[in-house]
């Protein structure tokens, strides 16, 4: 007797763990995971943006156009963590926070920031080109535009 409900609890915990019972079902609804997705890879671009921003003004001492592009990087993860509050998602950590190296010089922080955002140019603008919803639209839209507007004076600055 012993022995066939050893059997019996056995056989249920194995039933459970192939079924996944106790595990955390992901309730998100398959439209939705194509954005969360999106998101995702948009606020790993803009920390690593802002890790980048971070260093070119600790390097060089506060010094302009790094300290303003900073703080609106600051401005844009704000801004997605209220996408990820909406969908009820947990918030990315940044995982560049201090592993971006110091520049020595205006002219590198101006060259490596300008790759940074023609990569993220590229990167809007794919997005803007697929199905997306119309708030995560107008957010690519308009890191779209900071980003030309700050690759103009990155482009002047890192060839001199």
């Amino acid at each position: 007797m012993k022995r066939a409900i050893v059997i019996s609890v056995v056989s249920l915990l194995l039933l459970i763990s192939i079924s996944g019972c106790g595990k955390k079902k992901d309730e998100t609804p398959d439209y939705l995971k194509n954005e969360i997705a999106v998101m995702n890879t948009l606020i790993n671009n803009e920390y690593r943006l802002l890790e980048n921003y971070k260093m070119a003004k600790l390097s060089l001492k506060n010094q302009p156009p790094f300290t303003y592009y900073y703080k609106e990087q600051e401005l844009r993860i704000k801004q997605l963590q209220e996408i990820y509050q909406k969908y009820e998602k947990d918030f990315p950590k940044n995982s560049y926070t201090d592993q971006i190296p110091g520049f020595a010089s205006f002219k590198s922080a101006c060259k490596t920031s300008y790759d940074l955002e023609k990569n993220a140019q590229s990167m809007y603008q794919g997005y803007l080109n697929s199905p997306v919803n119309a708030s995560l639209q107008y957010y690519l839209e308009n890191f779209l535009k900071q980003s030309n507007t700050r690759t103009s004076f990155l482009k002047m600055c890192s060839s001199q």
